[in-house]
């Protein structure tokens, strides 16, 4: 069994309900294992170092129409796994997780309590249409293309998180959240 360097997690942990895969992979090679647990999310390792400091993550998640709902639920998995900084600490809820790491926050998606239309911290706000284009040259990129731009990672700000929806076959499948840690 390996550990996922990001997390200290197993990276075959087995839990209850659907299959997902946490990536595990370094700078010059990729090699995911599948992972049993909640819904449908990806916690990956550190893209290379962007910002001092800040720690980068990234999560896909099934479409839903409503963002919050989906942001809400990736927040409930996220604390379920204790795949957070401060987990030791068995805080009670995401809430209670963040208030207790203090201002260098949990290093993942519990920083970011909710969806908003304008980059702010503690929110989650949509990559505009020239974003997109900018860092990936489609308004529809494939959640590889935004893992993989440079662009994307220098811009990103810490504490706050972007998302977009990711299309297969023409049609909404997944939600792409990045995101950079406080500290």
């Amino acid at each position: 069994m390996s550990l996922c360097p990001d997390h200290r997690h197993q990276a075959n942990d087995v839990a209850t309900r659907s299959l997902i895969t946490y990536p595990q992979f370094s700078l010059l090679d990729r090699v995911a294992q599948p992972v049993t647990y909640s819904r449908r999310w990806q916690c990956a390792q550190p893209q290379p170092e962007k910002q001092m400091g800040g720690e980068p993550y990234h999560y896909l998640v099934e479409y839903d129409s409503d963002t919050q709902t989906a942001l809400d639920h990736l927040r409930q998995d996220v604390f379920a796994s204790g795949r957070y900084r401060g987990a030791h600490r068995r805080p009670r809820s995401p809430d209670d997780a963040l208030e207790r790491s203090g201002e260098s926050g949990t290093a993942s998606i519990l920083d970011i309590r909710r969806v908003g239309s304008r980059p702010d911290y503690g929110v989650a706000a949509p990559f505009s249409r020239d974003e997109l284009i900018r860092y990936t040259g489609t308004e529809r990129p494939t959640a590889e293309q935004l893992e993989t731009s440079d662009a994307m990672w220098e811009a990103l700000q810490r504490g706050m998180a972007r998302y977009t929806t990711i299309y297969e076959e023409g049609r909404p499948s997944k939600i792409f959240f990045v995101g950079y840690s406080f500290d």
